[in-house]
């Protein structure tokens, strides 16, 4: 028996370490890593208790980081390995299979099969045991009861089981929801709704807290230690059996806790999408923080956001917390009227966060474009990076929310009587979708078409839909931070500047005019790379280089509001957006509804008046004479 508890603690420890790996990946902070290693049932049901989850887990935690690092066939063998550990990684199976290409199943069968054929001489024997475990087993269960008292039968509570199960799976499949938040629902669901649950189960889904923290589910991680107690009283002599009041101890508190949890969250998306999010991933840092308590306008607010703005740059941020909420309108009309535009209002622990910034951007000239003349198309925001400035949050784990062939199609036909002159197609990564070059024909066939892309992806299949696309009407625009890999690989990932420049090579010699976008964080590094693309003799009419905005996962850069951007009317697959950069957030949502096109550009028109109104009232109220 310490032999196992050896293995199995070693196993841990190696879940631990690709725990951080993964966290790196997606980057998030390290320290995550402790809601697993410290974990009570973690340490329990390995070290102690030596039971062999702890294999399933390190091979299905392998398998998410091979797919979040863009290593498909890795992870699908890693994840047939799981399987064959634990039944519980096929809950995940159509999920993975929605971010691989069909052909990776094949991969999984193969290994699932071979793997099994040393044992194929027991036949059907083999499965005895998986066949007494699911007919005959109850132990620690929670709703399973509840669902046998409704069906009058175990077999009937075990189809409305199985029911619920499917229809979790589809539902987070159809929605496209987050791959980490996936398995933390379906590893957790899956217990809830089981004859047996034993408390060593319970560590399947621990990890995935590390990345969607759940209080409710992280008390469920604690409490289930409480499902060893009737091994405990029978070692002293006492009957197996399950005790009410322990079940009600660990299951309880639980259910209230996700109960409440539902009732705060209804009317939102079970997978929260990020427009339902904070707008921005972590809070706005400030130069400047008031706490103002509760003065309003009318209790000596004013002199206190006068006396910020003297001790100000332009271009600082002032943060003001507060216990008036109604001072929100008030303020919103103050930063119009002093042109400092109103960034972020957050609620936290019952105080109000508001962010401005002190003075306008400076923006480059726009000359006069008329509002509709650009048109953007998010695709995906699915990608094969995960860039740590990428303004709408794209990585391989992100929900594809994929606009699609047949609306993009319907787009395009209807563009090309509204004024649009030019449509760009970003992401994610739009290399990503098998009907990458369908969307591109559509869209050239409207206006000329720029597609923006890592360019990393020109290998095989994409190589030959990239062959397929139009050369006369379509420009790559290639990201590319910089001159050397030193920056580039610092924000989009080790390697990635190397396979670009490869990238940018393989498009040239298919005879496409390829424009290099560089996102910057310096003047300095803005200067260097201009220097770069001199020496490279690109023209200025294919060079592009913008500033990191202070949106989507960027923790630094410029900070924008609406009044900052002039519109381009940008299509996602959730409506329509004021302008790309903030092409998930709620501040530049215009309004849901696509179609007919026609209405939603006017809404961005009318989105525009409306703001051109508000100088108008300012140009009013300081007119002298």
């Amino acid at each position: 028996m310490p032999g196992y508890k050896r293995v199995s603690t070693i196993l841990d420890l190696a879940s631990a370490g690709v725990l951080m790996l993964l966290l790196a990946a997606m980057k998030q902070p390290l320290h995550r890593v402790l809601i697993y290693a410290w974990n009570p049932a973690v340490l329990i049901s390995f070290a102690l208790s030596g039971h062999f989850d702890s294999l399933a887990i390190v091979t299905f935690l392998g398998a998410l980081l091979f797919l979040v690092t863009n290593r498909p066939a890795l992870s699908m063998a890693a994840l047939a390995l799981s399987f064959l550990s634990k039944f519980f990684p096929v809950l995940l199976l159509l999920t993975f299979l929605k971010r691989v290409r069909l052909a990776h199943l094949g991969l999984f069968a193969f290994l699932a099969i071979s793997l099994y054929l040393p044992f194929s001489g027991a036949g059907l024997h083999l499965l005895d045991g998986a066949r007494n475990y699911a007919g005959d087993w109850i132990n620690n269960a929670s709703s399973f009861h509840v669902l046998r008292f409704v069906a009058r039968s175990r077999v009937g509570a075990g189809v409305i089981a199985g029911i619920i199960l499917l229809a979790a799976t589809g539902y987070l499949a159809k929605r496209q929801a987050a791959l980490l938040y996936t398995s933390l629902v379906l590893t957790g669901g899956v217990l809830l709704v089981s004859p047996t649950a034993y408390p060593w189960y319970f560590t399947w889904s621990i990890p995935f807290l590390c990345f969607c923290p759940s209080a409710a589910w992280l008390l469920m991680s604690v409490t289930s230690v409480l499902a060893y107690t009737p091994a405990i009283t029978f070692g002293a002599g006492e009957p197996l059996k399950n005790s009410l009041l322990m079940l009600s101890l660990e299951y309880g508190p639980v259910y209230l806790w996700l109960a409440y949890y539902c009732w705060a969250a209804r009317g939102t998306e079970l997978s929260p999408t990020p427009q339902q999010a904070v707008k921005y991933s972590i809070p706005m840092k400030a130069n400047i923080d008031l706490d103002v308590g509760r003065k309003t306008f009318a209790s000596g607010l004013l002199p206190e956001l006068i006396a910020a703005l003297r001790r100000s740059r332009p271009g600082d941020l002032v943060a003001i917390v507060g216990s008036e909420k109604s001072i929100g309108a008030e303020l919103e009309t103050w930063c119009r009227f002093t042109g400092n535009p109103l960034l972020e209002a957050t609620v936290e622990n019952g105080l109000s966060r508001w962010v401005f910034r002190c003075g306008a951007v400076p923006m480059a000239a726009e000359n006069d474009r008329p509002v509709g003349s650009r048109l953007w198309l998010y695709t995906n925001f699915d990608c094969n990076l995960h860039c740590d400035y990428c303004c709408v949050r794209s990585s391989p784990t992100a929900p594809r929310r994929e606009l699609g062939l047949a609306r993009v199609q319907r787009i395009a036909r209807e563009a090309a009587g509204l004024g649009v002159k030019e449509i760009f197609v970003t992401g994610g990564e739009p290399f990503l979708l098998e009907d990458i070059a369908e969307i591109l024909a559509a869209c050239a066939a409207a206006a000329p078409t720029t597609v923006l892309t890592n360019g990393m992806l020109f290998t095989g299949r994409r190589l030959e839909s990239l062959r397929a696309v139009p050369r006369d009407r379509i420009v790559l625009q290639i990201s590319l931070d910089s001159a050397t890999p030193k920056l580039h690989d610092l924000h989009r990932g080790p390697g990635t500047w190397a396979r670009t420049r490869e990238g940018i090579l393989r498009a040239r010699a298919l005879g496409f005019r390829v424009r290099l976008a560089a996102t910057v964080s310096t003047d300095t590094e803005g200067g260097e790379f201009r220097q770069f693309l001199d020496e490279e003799r690109v023209a200025a009419k294919d060079r592009v280089i913008r500033r990191i905005a202070l949106r989507g996962s960027a923790r630094e850069g410029v900070a924008l509001s609406r009044a900052d951007l002039a519109p381009e009317v940008t299509i996602t697959a959730e409506g329509v957006y004021w302008h790309p950069v903030g092409a998930e957030d709620t501040d530049l949502l215009v309004t849901r509804d696509i179609f007919p096109l026609v209405e939603s550009f006017a809404a961005v028109r009318r989105a525009f008046d409306h703001e051109g109104e508000h100088a108008n009232k300012l140009a009013r109220i300081f007119n002298c004479a």
